[in-house]
């Protein structure tokens, strides 16, 4: 089952990267559109199949190494699990005594199956994580005037609680504690 979730890997991993770039012009066509017309002071590029290029490629060989650590992450510790039953341990596994081998194979049938599917369904979603959080940090960092913007607002508010997290602590420390 892990030889299948490996090559699963390989497969999504290539197959998103051959073909997400005519995806991601297309939905980078729709939504320029309307960005463009509302502010005239970003210098978006135009709609190309591979202005993206480096943000895809980056997330997804990022999410292969991640989805590939917690594969031998996971089969290091079956490999354990395994080799303390045979010792006779069951610290982590309930003991194969209390099960009856039919019901202990009518109830495990399909985990390969849900193995490989959230397998998938999480690769694709934190692949889509990842890849617009490095288009926004692009953004970010090719507009700084956002940065500005988000900064005047959000510098007063975290002041304002800290201002506030501090006068509590010290009114906490020194009238209630007596210290």
């Amino acid at each position: 089952m892990y030889m299948i979730a490996f090559m699963l890997i390989y497969y999504l991993t290539f197959n998103i990267l051959q073909n997400g770039f005519n995806f991601i012009e297309k939905i980078y066509n729709f939504i320029s559109i309307p960005l463009l017309i509302h502010y005239d002071e970003l210098d978006l590029p135009d709609p190309k199949a591979f202005n993206l290029k480096y943000e895809m490629i980056f997330a997804c060989l990022l999410t292969a190494i991640i989805y590939s650590g917690q594969l031998l992450f996971g089969m290091k510790n079956y490999e354990k699990h395994m080799l303390n039953a045979y010792k006779g341990i069951f610290r982590d596994i309930p003991s194969r005594s209390t099960f009856q081998n039919i019901r202990l194979m009518s109830k495990n049938i399909h985990y390969p199956g849900y193995c490989i599917a959230y397998l998938t369904f999480g690769y694709i979603l934190i692949g889509n994580i990842l890849f617009f959080f490095l288009v926004g940090l692009r953004i970010l960092f090719k507009h700084l005037f956002i940065v500005e913007e988000l900064a005047k607002l959000f510098v007063p508010l975290f002041a304002f609680y800290l201002i506030k997290f501090l006068i509590q602590w010290f009114l906490t420390r020194t009238f209630f504690l007596q210290k």
